[in-house]
């Protein structure tokens, strides 16, 4: 009974594997892949094998020798003489071995540098964007809030309704190359992909022993970068602040002028209706202790000044207009500290 039934179950199997094949390929090349798009892939040998070899590590496509078979009878088909271009060259997984192929043959997509100045808000990153025609600052912030991000710093932000600018604090300034007319999902975690980057084995250490989670050295961080640009001065201000913050019996209240300005700058002209707790959520002058989320996104230099900050007795600090600085124990000091700016200013 055995015998009888294994040469039809071997048929079968042979049949099942045919088929599977058959549709794998055509799905393959009419592109009904699913997947996403601006797989970018970088050609530098420009041989049909080594082409095809590239996009299969990339996952353009599945099947290599049956697109090298295609591409060849397709360009003479189609009389293209052209050789494929070396560069970078953007595609999506779901594109049919046609369009791969004219893609191939055409110019390399054109790229833009952009450098994100310390302490730009996302708003001020999405406008750099738009300039230098990377996407859409609209796109970009829409993707920001709308995309479940799959990154281990953001799922330890705390869930917040009076929280604004969900990834805000977290788009590392840097420079950075793009694609003209990028896709603003892949943008977006470039700029995350580096903040995690930056976060070594070392710096986590140095969290997990400072006293704060990450989220609350990423908001005082860029206080601290508002505050003092510079640098020079990263560590005092962020012992300053600090001073307060261990000292709340006395210092309820940050006093940042800096908050201030986000609400003014990076809340009330984009919210939809007037929003008085959330307005007094990140202004330090009405909320207690920390504001509900960074105002910006702070260099490195100002996130070790938190992690690092200058020990002291001070508790006050004020600036002239030449960006000198006044230190004060109490609030007499810090009093005949703003006389003298007035003065100088």
């Amino acid at each position: 009974m055995q015998k009888k039934w294994k040469p039809l179950v071997i048929i079968l199997s042979l049949s099942a594997f045919i088929a599977y094949s058959v549709i794998s390929m055509g799905t393959d090349f009419l592109g009904l892949r699913s997947g996403v798009d601006d797989i970018v892939v970088e050609i530098t040998d420009t041989r049909p094998k080594c082409v095809a070899k590239a996009l299969k590590e990339q996952k353009v496509i599945k099947h290599k020798n049956e697109f090298l078979l295609y591409q060849k009878l397709y360009r003479k088909l189609k009389g293209i003489t052209a050789e494929y271009k070396t560069g970078k060259f953007s595609f999506g997984s779901a594109m049919s071995y046609n369009s791969i192929i004219r893609r191939l043959v055409s110019p390399q997509i054109e790229t833009v540098t952009v450098t994100f100045k310390d302490g730009f808000t996302t708003r001020e990153i999405a406008a750099e964007l738009e300039k230098n025609g990377v996407c859409s600052a609209d796109e970009f912030l829409n993707v920001l809030e709308k995309e479940d991000f799959d990154f281990w710093f953001l799922k330890e932000v705390p869930k917040n309704n009076l929280r604004v600018n969900k990834c805000e604090g977290y788009l590392f300034p840097d420079t950075y190359e793009f694609y003209k007319g990028e896709a603003p999902i892949n943008v977006a975690k470039k700029l995350l992909e580096n903040f995690d980057r930056k976060v070594t084995v070392e710096i986590k250490d140095k969290i997990s022993k400072s006293g704060f989670s990450l989220d609350e050295l990423i908001i005082l961080a860029s206080i601290v970068q508002k505050e003092e640009g510079s640098g020079a001065n990263s560590a005092k201000v962020a012992g300053v602040f600090i001073n307060r913050l261990n000292n709340q019996s006395e210092f309820l209240r940050l006093n940042s002028d800096v908050t201030i300005d986000y609400v003014e700058r990076n809340i009330k002209p984009y919210l939809a209706y007037e929003n008085q707790e959330i307005y007094d959520a990140y202004d330090t002058y009405k909320c207690i202790g920390l504001p509900a989320g960074p105002i910006c996104n702070p260099s490195m230099v100002a996130i070790d000044a938190v992690l690092q900050p200058e020990k002291s007795d001070y508790f006050y600090f004020v600036t002239d207009k030449n960006d000198n600085y006044y230190w004060a124990k109490t609030l007499a000091e810090h009093n005949e500290n703003i006389k003298k700016v007035k003065a100088v200013n």
